[in-house]
């Protein structure tokens, strides 16, 4: 097939949109509302993934230590692959922010600083919540060690909204995808049905398979890449404007949850990259699918 004959066919595909412009729009607007599903599950996925791991970075042990004990358990302490961040708190520290939470209470705290019954402690940040007990463990056989406290039960609770974000946000994506491909079979089904005179006088003028199929995959594409990017600019737009909003409640939200959110641009890409990929394909290899099936003249 010479270069004329590609740019012609081409031609004919970009024609094909416009002369068609009820299915194109159509079809168009089914692929877009697919995707926006999708997109939408695929933010909401990972904005939860983000939460629970600021909820996870707050989760942290205590340690207390005996006297005298503080560069020798730190040396320990940063040996342990989990352990990610210590943060030491002398005892007099510790006193200090205690009686802060107290209104009164300044001649006892005066007598309490000569004879300080707090130890110093490190509190460490964990790599993984989900190894806490072995590192619980660990921890308490170091020399020094006097006592640790953990949030052991807090930390299965996240372990478990992980598990169970991961999960849910997995089958309503491919969910939402089984669905997207069942009613975007549909429409070109339907677009290919409607012109399936004109495929059958093509095949009978003596154009071959290939010349037939070429306008349609090249509709499927440019049909698939218009949903793809149209979809993209909705949820941009949608995505900011909650962001706005949220930024403008007179009630001030969690930190945690300020610092959870994923902005658009780091997650967007991927979403374009996925719109159009799968557009691209689905319009490409649908109309080649069905085309087939009217190609035995």
């Amino acid at each position: 097939m010479g270069l004329s004959n590609v740019g012609y066919l081409l031609k004919q595909g970009i024609k094909n949109v416009w002369l068609n412009r009820l299915l194109s729009v159509a079809s168009v607007g089914v692929l877009t509302v697919c995707f926006l599903l999708i997109g939408t599950a695929a933010l909401f996925s990972v904005n939860m993934q983000s939460f629970v791991h600021e909820v996870e970075k707050k989760n942290e042990i205590v340690v207390f230590l005996e006297d005298d004990m503080v560069k020798t358990v730190k040396l320990r302490l940063e040996k342990i692959k989990n352990v990610a961040k210590l943060h030491f708190v002398s005892k007099k520290k510790a006193l200090e922010m205690q009686f802060s939470k107290l209104d009164k209470g300044g001649e006892l705290f005066n007598e309490l600083s000569q004879s300080n019954p707090l130890p110093d402690s490190y509190t460490v940040s964990l790599h993984d919540v989900n190894m806490m007990g072995k590192t619980v463990k660990k921890i308490e056989k170091i020399k020094g060690v006097q006592k640790v406290n953990a949030p052991s039960d807090v930390a299965k609770i996240i372990t478990q909204m992980k598990d169970t974000v991961n999960y849910a946000g997995s089958i309503i994506v491919v969910f939402l995808l089984l669905v997207s491909l069942f009613i975007i079979a549909t429409t070109i089904k339907m677009t290919i049905y409607d012109r399936r005179r004109e495929i059958n006088i093509m095949k009978f003028v003596g154009a071959n398979n290939t010349f037939i199929r070429v306008p349609f995959v090249v509709e499927g594409v440019i049909l698939g890449l218009l949903a793809a990017f149209l979809a993209h600019g909705v949820l941009y737009l949608s995505y900011s404007n909650m962001l706005d909003v949220m930024k403008g409640f007179k009630i001030d939200i969690s930190p945690m949850i300020k610092e959870g959110i994923v902005p658009f641009a780091e997650i967007g890409n991927w979403l374009v990259v996925g719109f159009v990929g799968v557009g691209s394909l689905l319009g490409a290899f649908g109309s080649m699918f069905f085309v087939r099936k009217h190609l035995k003249v």
